[in-house]
């Protein structure tokens, strides 16, 4: 999902914890990133979700995008970070942090971007 809040394009995306789904959904987030011009000019953008990779799996999608990792997090009962949050313009993503509400067996990573 990708949606426009003011100048920020913000992207959200869960891929599947199957083989055969994680390189089709890297794809899939690839082209929308590229559809909405991801890596045109300076444009911000944020992009987070439930990836089931480790960041260093999923590094080279948003790197190519100039994205750097922000903020990651395991789930309650897993020592594996599948859970990210990544952006062009990191420096502005700020008070990055995990809630411990417990309302799914997913942590809630949280960041503030500026002018939303």
């Amino acid at each position: 999902m990708a949606i426009q809040i003011k100048q920020w394009l913000l992207y959200n995306s869960y891929i599947p914890p199957r083989q055969h789904v994680l390189q089709q959904g890297q794809q899939t987030l690839r082209d929308i990133m590229q559809h909405t011009k991801a890596a045109a000019g300076n444009r911000p953008w944020i992009a987070m979700g439930d990836y089931n990779m480790l960041p260093t799996e999923v590094r080279g999608l948003f790197s190519h995008n100039g994205g750097a990792l922000i903020n990651q997090q395991c789930r309650w009962q897993s020592n594996r970070n599948i859970d990210h949050m990544w952006a062009n313009h990191p420096s502005s993503c700020t008070h990055n942090k995990t809630l411990e509400y417990k309302i799914s067996d997913h942590r809630i990573l949280t960041t503030t971007i500026p002018g939303t």
